[in-house]
């Protein structure tokens, strides 16, 4: 969680593998429902309430029901779907099995209560169900999101209408609810999911996370740009599509989604989520494209003894040595030996990958190989070449069908006009790639875009301009925890001192640039210092 982030956790017990909270969490204890609110909820039920009403079912036996399981909102649902049709005395003769020690430790308490439960209640509903809504109803657990009634066909199978007959089947006797703002998308509660799911056979269960799987990553490639995927953010459904190929052990889908999602989280800054996603893989299966995605975070947090060991474990693990994750592992050494100032090294690893991938119609290699060839020019101050190289990469990208440019690209064309004091011509493709990069939630290179403006800034003398930039571009890499930050806050503090500020006016300007970047991604500062806005128009 980032941010301003909160979380409410209602549990009846904590976890027992965390004998202290961290200082972040409080804990606040909620009494139990009270009997009264217990008989209430029961009584909603209009067959339940006659019972109730006729003595039918005693309020002494309300009174013990309800001190073994009324207390908590876990049973309620399902106590009131079972106890409607069930004989008074056999309800007196289960609870009175239930045993639950006054001495026993929270967490043996509760697999106790979850046990008695599943023996009294939910045993008699799942009896009450054909085994085919049985059996559907058991793949449909397979499941941690609300899925709709396609996605239960997927693992289940049967027409559409049946389906449909199930799920009111399941939810009069609760065990599956609709998410809360929607009737199209279902889920079975999550206290049942793994008792559903012990009846599944090892092979089915492989299968049916497969199916499941297959299912939300076919809905993401039809649904391909869309922020809502089934109800959820595209990013939760992916997510669980890669935790389904996981539980599945299909090893080339998993490493797809978790491929996927490692792209977003590296732009996003979540380094350390992207080094375990991909570890999680390793368990699996040798393979270099995990390791190649956790040479990319590492060279990111600038770990870079690290990430030079993961590209060459990568390398030594590629079964061919022209493949495309040799390639990236390639090009990720090459960027450590041009960060180390190695452009020797780096030229020559850059020049083979070149090589080898216009051999062999690799044109995404050769554009990012010609890229970072580009990028040692730049770095060694030959700015025409390094602008050349920049265009060739980018009509290769072209070529390939690619609909935008690579906001890399067009921030490094950028930074090349500024140092040729073409200063229109600068901002027009910084902003053109900071466009992109705030689309792409890019926070890497939004953070070095917002670093380049105020570049541009201060070649105009504008040094108030140039140090609310800088300082933005400062904010955002420290986000993300970006090695980067150690280039730009040397400037902030250098600029700081040039304007005679003290370190609590230096701080405001950091709250008020943050503050800015919440309001409008930063755009109200770019008009200040440009009188230009979002569209490149100038600003009257």
């Amino acid at each position: 969680m980032t941010g301003g982030t909160r979380v409410i956790i209602t549990t009846r017990y904590p976890p027992s593998d965390v004998p202290s909270l961290p200082p972040k969490a409080h804990w606040e204890d909620l009494s139990d429902f009270a009997e009264s609110s217990f008989l209430k909820i029961l009584q909603r039920d209009p067959q339940l309430e006659q019972r109730i009403r006729s003595s039918e079912l005693p309020m002494e036996l309300l009174r013990d029901l309800y001190s073994k399981f009324g207390g908590t909102p876990r049973f309620l649902l399902q106590i009131r779907e079972a106890i409607k049709d069930m004989d008074a005395e056999m309800l007196k003769e289960e609870l009175a099995k239930v045993e639950l020690p006054s001495q026993a430790k929270a967490g043996e308490l509760q697999k106790l209560r979850d046990k008695y439960f599943d023996d009294i209640f939910t045993e008699r509903l799942f009896s009450l169900l054909s085994p085919e809504s049985q059996m559907a109803l058991i793949r449909l657990a397979i499941y941690n999101i609300p899925v709709s009634l396609e996605g239960i066909m997927a693992v289940a199978g049967g027409p559409l209408e049946k389906i449909s007959g199930f799920v009111r089947e399941w939810e009069d006797r609760a065990f599956v609810y609709p998410k809360t703002d929607s009737e199209e998308f279902w889920m079975v509660y999550g206290l049942l999911r793994g008792w559903l799911l012990y009846r599944l056979q090892f092979k089915e269960r492989k299968a049916t996370h497969k199916a499941a799987g297959d299912f939300l990553y076919g809905m993401l490639q039809i649904q391909k740009g869309k922020e809502k995927v089934l109800g959820l953010s595209w990013l939760t459904c992916l997510e669980e599509a890669r935790v389904q190929y996981l539980q599945a052990e299909d090893f080339n889908q998993a490493c797809v989604t978790t491929g996927i999602l490692s792209a977003f989280y590296i732009n996003s800054g979540l380094y350390e989520y992207v080094k375990n996603l991909n570890k999680q893989l390793l368990k699996f299966k040798i393979h270099p494209r995990p390791m190649i995605l956790i040479g990319l975070a590492q060279l990111n947090q600038g770990e870079y003894i690290r990430a030079t060991e993961s590209f060459n474990n990568a390398l030594s693990s590629a079964e061919n040595p022209i493949s495309i994750e040799s390639m990236e592992a390639l090009h990720g050494l090459a960027r450590i030996d041009r960060i180390k100032g190695d452009y020797s090294s780096a030229r020559k690893r850059l020049l083979e990958m070149l090589y080898i991938c216009r051999e062999n119609g690799i044109t995404k290699g050769e554009a990012a190989a010609i890229k970072e060839l580009a990028m040692i020019d730049h770095d060694q101050g030959d700015m025409d070449e390094a602008f050349e190289k920049f265009l060739k990469a980018m009509t290769i990208e072209r070529n390939t069908g690619k609909k935008t440019v690579s906001p890399e690209i067009l921030h490094n064309i950028g930074s090349i006009y500024t140092s040729k004091k073409e200063f229109d011509k600068a901002l027009e493709m910084l902003f053109r790639a900071l466009k992109l990069e705030q689309r792409t939630e890019d926070k890497h290179g939004e953070g070095m875009t917002f670093s380049s403006l105020g570049m541009v800034a201060l070649w105009r003398n504008r040094l108030e301009d140039g140090l609310k930039l800088f300082a933005l571009s400062t904010v955002i890499l420290r986000s993300i925890g970006h090695v980067d930050l150690r280039e730009s806050e040397p400037i902030v503090s250098d600029l700081a001192k040039r304007l005679n500020y003290s370190p609590e006016q230096l701080e405001l300007v950091l709250h008020n640039v943050t503050t800015s970047y919440k309001l409008d991604r930063g755009w109200g500062l770019i008009e200040a210092a440009f009188g230009k806005g979002r569209s490149g128009q100038t600003v009257s």
